[in-house]
């Protein structure tokens, strides 16, 4: 009989690609940062779209859906809310009035963006925990190597990127 436990753990990821742990890594960094929004009672995606809205603002809808990588339908059903709720405005743009510029308000900027900061800047201290400064740099060298490896391969697929 096999025993279920409440919270189960993956075996030690010895043999395990470098692409299954950054996902793996990726996977434990959203669910600590689900349990740090919840005073803010935010979902995965009203978070995600603030972050990223506070990376890019102000952008318009498209560039944000592309940056972001998810359906079109649930981003307008986030933003809806994000504006009912003053966290964003939407104005059309001048030279296109079909596209929408997304702005976040200054409530989004005094209210949730610093706990999101402080969040993330907590999430980072964690990850890089016990990490000499040496090591930091080459791991970020690293991964700027990796990911450089996958853009170029993608620009050779037939349109992917």
């Amino acid at each position: 009989m096999v025993k279920v436990t409440k919270n189960p753990t993956l075996p030690l990821l010895k043999n395990y690609s470098v692409g299954f742990r950054i996902a793996r890594i990726m996977w434990l960094k959203r669910r600590f940062i689900d349990i740090e929004m919840k005073p803010l009672d935010m979902t995965r995606m009203q978070w995600q779209t603030l972050h990223w809205l506070n990376m890019i603002s102000p952008c318009t809808q498209k560039q944000l859906l592309n940056y972001m990588d998810i359906d079109g339908g649930q981003l307008a059903r986030t933003l809806d809310e994000f504006e009912k709720n003053n966290i964003i405005t939407r104005k059309p743009l001048a030279e296109d009035r079909r596209c929408l510029l997304v702005e976040l308000t200054n409530h989004a900027k005094k209210k949730l963006i610093p706990h999101l900061e402080k969040v993330f800047e907590k999430e980072n201290d964690i990850l890089l925990d016990g990490i000499s400064s040496a090591d930091k740099k080459k791991l970020t060298s690293l991964l700027e190597k990796i990911e450089s490896n996958i853009d170029i391969a993608l620009t050779h697929c037939d349109g992917i990127k």
